[in-house]
Parts: C-alpha cells; structure tokens; sequence
C-alpha cells in the first residue's frame, strides 16, 4: 500500500479520541471480512477432480413423469462414455438456475462432489392445458464425471415458492456390470473449434428433419447458424470461448417422403429420428422451416 498522510479525525465526528474510532473501524472490518467469507462456502468448496472422478462421463437417463401438479421420477439405464469434456475446476454449481437440481454424493463422506442446475421439456410441457388432465412421461439424462467410488445422485425440483426440493435419490455403484459402455455411432464436423472443450462452451447441432440425401444442405445451415449466433453481443465479444460442432444423423430419405405423399396428404412432412416426436409420428412444415436444431 502506497505512503500517504492521513487524517485520524473523521470528519464530522468531532471525536477528542480520533484513535479509538480508527480501531473500531478496523475491528468492524475485520468483522465484515468474516461475514463475506462466512456467506461464500463455494469458495472453499470445490473438490479436486482426480481424487473422485476418473476421465470418463456417466450418463444417468431416467423417465421424468406427471402432470401440471406433480412430477415422479423412474431410473432407466447407467451409460459409461468414453471420454469427459467439461470443466476440471469448477465442478459445483452455486448459480441457482433451473428448474431442476441435481448432485452426486461421494457415499463414504457423505462429501458433495459434483452438482449442475438444468431445465427440461417436462417441466415446459407442465405449464401446457395439455398438463391439467392428461398424464406424461419424458425421457431425460444427466450427465457428471465418472465417479471413482459408490456415490448417490439426488434430483431436485422446485416447489411452489420456488425453492428447491429433493424428489428423487439413487445409489450408484461405478462399478457394476450393468453399466452400459456407450461409443459414438455417428460422425461428427466441425462448425468452429477454438480450443479444449474443458475450458469452451461447447453447442451440438443436429440434423432434425434432414433426409440422408441431404447433408450439403445441413451443413450450410450450420454455417449459417454460427454467423447468426456470433453476429449477437455477448457472443460476437467472446467468440473464442465456444466450440460448434454438428452430427451427421439423418432421418428417412426423400423416397419415404414422396410416398407419404402420394398417399394424398398435403404439405411436406418431415421425418423426426432423434426422438422429439415417439418413432411414427410426422411434422407438418415447409422446407424452408427446417434449419439446424441446437442442442
């Protein structure tokens, strides 16, 4: 701290004792320092990733469930993939965001080692007419590093004031056999790459409505996709910090369409694979209408 003169007087005070004024200050800032740390746990708070999680990702999918009043939760399968792309540091979420919660617990300490706050499409459906007389269920997953040891995951969801509630709790054993090993079955491009995916935020696009012969016209509209996203502030400032990337899955070609029809039903109707619409089911739209779908 640079030399500089100062007034033990503080004005206006009138103090005869302009010492003992400068000591309480610096007690109560001692005491507010101590409050300042007291209220931030986060700080101190994150796990180092080696001691619990190995280079991997777990896939925890699972059937989220209910109608406009309630929701349930129903486990489905353990996936083990291949390699972990997110952050190494930050591996506790203190934001506060989403309509869902969930953690994993390290079960020897009873230690909190990795949480992330998500929203879904159950949750926007629940707010749909649809929601008040009709019951549903949504697939979903989550994903955290592969734990090196027995851990829990806890899913929570907000209640009516909005706070946050423990609705769902499962063991998980990383070592069991029936944890399915996952391998990517689909080739992927690159839109924009600037760096290790652990430190970039990384955007999947997929080919939602495409037909198999139409992967020139996808990967234009990808293009097109990475111009418009990074013509906006904040992204136009920060693109450096995020990664593109886009899978080539594409649904049912033209000649499934043409006979669709032929069968006299009007409009262009768009065959959807990647599971927004159960298998069978077909969406009206306009070619024009069909762009890349971010994930």
């Amino acid at each position: 701290m640079p030399n500089r003169v100062i007034s033990l007087q503080h004005p206006g005070t009138g103090s005869p004792f302009p010492g003992v004024w400068i000591e309480k200050q610096i007690a109560m800032k001692r005491f507010f320092l101590l409050l300042f740390l007291g209220a931030c746990p986060a700080v101190s708070a994150q796990v180092r990733f080696s001691d619990y999680f190995l280079e991997e990702t777990m896939r925890f999918d699972y059937y989220h469930s209910g109608d406009s009043r309630s929701e349930e939760y129903f486990f489905d399968a353990l996936k083990a993939e291949p390699y972990w792309a997110g952050s190494h540091v930050s591996l506790l979420d203190t934001t506060g965001y989403g309509n869902q919660f969930f953690r994993i617990v390290d079960r020897a300490s009873e230690r909190e080692i990795y949480s992330r706050g998500f929203c879904t499409l159950f949750n926007e459906w629940q707010s749909t007419a649809e929601a008040d007389s009709v019951r549903r269920s949504y697939p979903e997953s989550v994903v955290f590093p592969y734990p090196r040891r027995p851990c829990r995951i806890e899913i929570f969801g907000r209640n009516a004031r909005g706070r946050f509630e423990k609705r769902f709790s499962q063991n998980i054993d990383p070592a069991s056999c029936f944890v399915a090993q996952f391998s990517p079955r689909y080739e992927a491009f690159e839109v924009a790459y600037n760096g290790n995916p652990a430190h970039r935020v990384d955007i999947v696009l997929l080919p939602e409505g495409y037909g198999a012969g139409e992967r020139a016209k996808f990967e234009s509209a990808c293009r097109e996709f990475a111009r418009e996203f990074f013509s906006y502030s904040p992204f136009r400032e920060y693109v450096s910090r995020f990664n593109i990337r886009a899978v080539r899955r594409f649904g049912r070609d033209d000649s499934r369409r043409a006979r669709v029809a032929q069968h006299g039903l009007r409009g262009l109707f768009l065959y959807v694979r990647l599971g927004a619409l159960p298998d069978g089911r077909r969406l009206p739209a306009p070619a024009r209408h069909r762009g890349a779908c971010p994930l």
